[in-house]
């Protein structure tokens, strides 16, 4: 994979909002899935996004803003992942960056690496190992 792909999967969780707001071409990588799965796994500390083109049980239909993202909110989801990742009361958006799990439709977030977005928009780099701070 090039690294151009790598730098292109993210997505960002707005912590004001409650929502994590995935990128067209972060879904692109996977093919371009109908509906997606999340799921936050505690060990690993990872967040993974599986696409997915049936409409299961809990599965979230995919719809893009004019913007070109696809938004999910859910309060309860972020609040889980902020006590997982120990970062620290914030407004502020985080963005993560993603790598592609092998050949199924899925892309892994490291809740380690996670970079805070001040008000203005400029990013601190921050680890969350650990409960260290970011």
């Amino acid at each position: 994979m090039s690294s151009k792909s790598e730098k292109d999967l993210s997505l960002r969780i707005d912590v004001r909002n409650h929502r994590i707001c995935i990128h067209k071409g972060t879904l692109r990588e996977i093919g371009d899935p109908a509906f997606i799965h999340l799921a936050v796994h505690p060990v690993s500390m990872t967040l993974v996004v599986l696409g997915t083109w049936v409409d299961e049980r809990r599965a979230i239909r995919v719809r893009f803003t004019k913007a070109g993202s696809f938004l999910v909110h859910s309060k309860p989801l972020i609040e889980g992942i902020r006590s997982l990742a120990h970062f620290p009361e914030t407004k502020n958006s985080c963005l993560l960056m993603g790598k592609k799990i092998g050949s199924i439709p899925a892309i892994s977030f490291s809740l380690r690496d996670i970079v805070v977005e001040d008000e203005r928009g400029s990013q601190n780099e921050g680890t969350a190992e650990n409960g260290a701070d970011i």
